[in-house]
């Protein structure tokens, strides 16, 4: 019995962090996209929790503001956008996000 309590531990540890929101194992000097190139709504992904994040367009106005959630992500529905590219910056963490209409 003991033993099988002790394989769901290693089955709980080997989970990957973005799940558990932990940061030790995440590149923290890095942000991500997904989907990217995106047709219709796109997440950012950072370690960082409730943080600033802008999104640029190539004229350097912010067109889309928000908070990082708990566990460092935004969702970003550019609907009404043209296709572009825009930039997402946190915390001088920059990321190009294309967007293909």
């Amino acid at each position: 019995m003991k033993i099988k309590r002790y394989l769901k531990i290693l089955a709980i540890l080997i989970v990957p962090s973005m799940l558990l929101g932990l940061t030790e194992y995440t590149n923290c000097n890095k942000l991500t996209a997904h989907p990217n190139p995106s047709r219709g709504s796109v997440t950012i992904f950072s370690c960082k929790a409730n943080q600033p994040l802008n999104i640029f367009n190539v004229n350097g106005q912010i067109i889309f503001s928000s908070i990082t959630d708990n566990f460092g992500r935004t969702t970003w529905n550019e609907e009404n956008i043209s296709s572009g590219i825009y930039i997402a910056e946190m915390n001088g963490l920059t990321t190009k996000i294309a967007v293909i209409r």
